[in-house]
C-alpha cells in the first residue's frame, strides 16, 4: 500500500524539521550532561534543558529580530496590544536562559518563566483555536 502524501503535508514536515532537530539536540546534549551511571538528575536536566531551550530560541530570534517581532503581533496578545513587546521578548527568553544557566534564584526564575510562558501560551491557544497559522518565520530561521 503506498501512502501519498500532498505537497503541502510535505512541506509542512520540512518547515518543522529544524525544530524537530534543534529539540532533539536539546534533548539529547542535556540528557548526556545529566547521565551518571544509571542515573538521570532530572532536576538539574529540567534547569540545564530551560537553559538551552530559551538560549537557543532566543539567538534564533535575533537573526531576524524585525521578522520576529512582525509575526509574534499576529497572534500573541500582549504583541498585539504593545507591538514594542516582540522586540523585548527575545530579551526575556536570552534573560531567562541565563538565569537557568547559572540557577540565580530558581524560584523566581520559575515563577518568571510560568507567567511569561504561560502568558504567550494564550495567544497561542488563541491562534490554534481560530485555526490561524503561525508562521515558523517566527523561530528567526525560515522566511
Amino acid at each position: 500500500m503506498h501512502h501519498h502524501h500532498s505537497e503541502s503535508e510535505e512541506s509542512s514536515w520540512r518547515q518543522y524539521y529544524p525544530l524537530i532537530v534543534i529539540a532533539i539536540y536539546i534533548i539529547g546534549i542535556t540528557f548526556i550532561n545529566n547521565f551518571n551511571g544509571a542515573i538521570i538528575h532530572w532536576q538539574a536536566w529540567m534547569y540545564q534543558f530551560m537553559a538551552a531551550f530559551f538560549l537557543v530560541f532566543s539567538a534564533f530570534k535575533f537573526l531576524d529580530l524585525k521578522g520576529f517581532a512582525e509575526g509574534y503581533a499576529t497572534y500573541d496578545l500582549l504583541a498585539q496590544r504593545f507591538y514594542f513587546y516582540g522586540y523585548i521578548y527575545p530579551f526575556i527568553e536570552l534573560s531567562l536562559g541565563i538565569l537557568y544557566l547559572t540557577k540565580w534564584e530558581l524560584m523566581f526564575t520559575n515563577i518568571v518563566t510560568i507567567v511569561v510562558m504561560g502568558f504567550s501560551s494564550l495567544g497561542v491557544i488563541n491562534s490554534l483555536r481560530k485555526k490561524t497559522t503561525i508562521s515558523m518565520r517566527l523561530f528567526g530561521y525560515i522566511h
